[in-house]
């Protein structure tokens, strides 16, 4: 399931931590886990933004917040090389 979410984020860029959920068909809880798990691995973020646009500083005191938004720490996943392709 770790890979999954891997590949999904690597061909979306990022999704809501609910999208994930809906594109997996796992639970918030286990979503949640495994995002906590790819995190302390340094591969992905997690990061809350204000709705709109156009931030300038710090200005979330008492503004929507949209969903959590899931990206890739690490750019693009590198797909695994095939066997005997050494050069």
């Amino acid at each position: 399931m770790l890979t999954r979410i891997m590949t999904l984020l690597d061909e979306r860029g990022s999704l809501t931590i609910e999208e994930l959920v809906r594109a997996t068909g796992a639970s918030r809880d286990a979503i949640d886990g495994m995002l906590a798990t790819l995190q302390r691995k340094g591969l992905v973020k997690v990061q809350q933004v204000a709705a709109g646009s156009g931030c300038s500083g710090c200005g979330v005191a008492g503004k929507t917040l949209a969903p959590p938004v899931v990206s890739l720490s690490v750019g693009k996943i590198e797909p695994p090389a095939e066997p005997g392709a050494n050069g």
